[in-house]
């Protein structure tokens, strides 16, 4: 994407504070100028690094950027508590940054799930394996708690394991066997297939049929 092709609400959103806090997020101490040395360091690469995206977003000002980059809840973290472990330092070459700022930290961030709607923490470890390994895009965030995603995955996994099942099985099913047809039901049934469970539902009630008049026919 072209830097000129960004829209001046978006270049107007990254110049905006994400939050009126004025403390450094982790461990809510007032921020100065001397706390913020490591960012401070890591604002002056990113100008050298990617000068047309700085100049772009902040005018080339490093003290704009700074002041801008170093407030709210995300993206930061004073000297304290990187030197402690507390936050991460992040690394804005392995992250995928274009309409957004990259992270300069990573802290642990309280957030709402989305399914269970429950409090859950999207830790900086998290945030890290995110954004530098899987190289999610910088403004995304997790939008469900562990134990929902793990959910969701695992359903995901059923879905394409009978999914897979299903097509082996039609590609040799005899539609004269009743225990195939059932099974077939049950695969489509857990993809959500409705349509082909309907489909040969009808097939297996006929199936079902002819077996009880041919059982009646031998009596």
């Amino acid at each position: 994407m072209s830097f000129k092709s960004l829209s001046e609400a978006v270049k107007n959103i990254l110049a905006t504070p994400k939050s009126p806090d004025n403390v450094c997020p982790v461990c809510r101490s007032e921020r100065t100028t001397d706390n913020r040395t490591v960012v401070r360091d890591k604002i002056a690469n990113l100008a050298i690094d990617f000068p047309r995206w700085f100049e772009f977003f902040y005018r080339g000002d490093e003290a704009l950027a700074f002041d801008y980059l170093t407030r709210g809840k995300h993206g930061w973290a004073c000297d304290a508590c990187l030197s402690s472990g507390a936050a991460l330092l992040a690394d804005y070459h392995k992250q995928d940054f274009c309409d957004w700022p990259p992270y300069l930290a990573y802290t642990d961030e309280t957030l709402n799930c989305r399914t269970c709607q429950s409090e859950f923490i999207f830790t900086k470890e998290e945030q890290l394996y995110w954004y530098e390994t899987l190289c999610f895009l910088v403004q995304s965030r997790a939008v469900n708690c562990e134990r929902c995603r793990n959910d969701i995955r695992a359903e995901k996994k059923t879905y394409t394991e009978a999914q897979k099942q299903a097509q082996l099985l039609k590609a040799s099913l005899d539609l004269t066997d009743i225990e195939q047809v059932s099974t077939l039901i049950s695969l489509y049934d857990q993809t959500g297939s409705h349509k082909k469970v309907k489909y040969y539902t009808g097939i297996l009630m006929k199936l079902k049929k002819n077996s009880q008049n041919r059982h009646n026919d031998n009596e």
